[in-house]
């Protein structure tokens, strides 16, 4: 996967994150969902905790400083 790909993936994954408080509990499923399946595609199974902790901690820092 190519850094461009990466940014885009990450850049998707922190823009769902930061609607995720908006959702119904079925969205927020479904979203958590596809976050895993794009983590697993972009650092494999086993790191794909870490991937989605990071995603969740940019979501969180950004949605702080509005």
């Amino acid at each position: 996967m190519s850094l461009e790909e990466d940014s885009k993936m990450d850049k998707m994954a922190v823009e769902m994150l930061l609607k995720a408080p908006m959702m119904s509990k079925e969205e927020l499923d479904e979203t958590i969902f596809t976050l895993r399946k794009m983590a697993i595609k972009k650092s494999g199974r086993r790191n794909a905790r870490f991937i989605m902790d990071s995603w969740a901690d940019t979501a969180y820092d950004i949605s702080m400083k509005c």
